[in-house]
This record gives structure tokens, sequence and C-alpha cells, in this order.
């Protein structure tokens, strides 16, 4: 029997921008580790409304994996070198 794992990473950078004579506002960025998708919220509450809805979306998202079957351990591997390779190519 397979299991999937159920675990999912995000880097998360929060700052606050403010310019002369404003309170200023916080910022956010998210990078899903895994597929390197990144999104900018404008604000602290629309971050955490994204992430809110990615852990109600994660489990129908897991069981439709599992019906697809998962990658193999090699795949991952691969996929994750490469990931690696660009990231040395950046650099």
């Amino acid at each position: 029997m397979s299991t999937m794992s159920a675990r999912v990473s995000f880097l998360i950078r929060i700052w606050h921008a403010s310019e002369r004579g404003t309170t200023g506002a916080w910022r956010a960025t998210v990078e899903h580790v895994q597929s390197g998708a990144r999104d900018e919220f404008c604000d602290v509450e629309t971050l955490l409304a994204f992430l809110r809805r990615y852990a109600h979306q994660a489990p129908m998202l897991e069981a439709a994996g599992a019906r697809e079957g998962a990658d193999t351990a090699e795949q991952r591997e691969a996929s994750r070198a490469g990931r690696a390779d660009n990231q040395s190519a950046l650099e």
C-alpha cells in the first residue's frame, strides 16, 4: 500500500513597506517550494486567505494525485536535481 506525503512547503516573506508620510502596509510573497510558483500579496489578510484556500484544497489535490499515481523516488530526485542546477546557474 502506497501513501502520499501530505506535506507542502512554502517560503513566505513578509515585510513592512512604508513611504514618507504614511503608516505603511505589510507586503508578502509566497513561493511554493515544490513547483517554484510565486504569488505576491499587498496585505497579510490576503496572504492568510490564500493559505486557508490552499489548505482546504490540499486534501482534494492529494486524492487526485493518488488516483493518478505518485511520482517514483527517482522522478522526484531528478526533479530536485534539475531545480538545483537551475538555481546554481542563476547564482
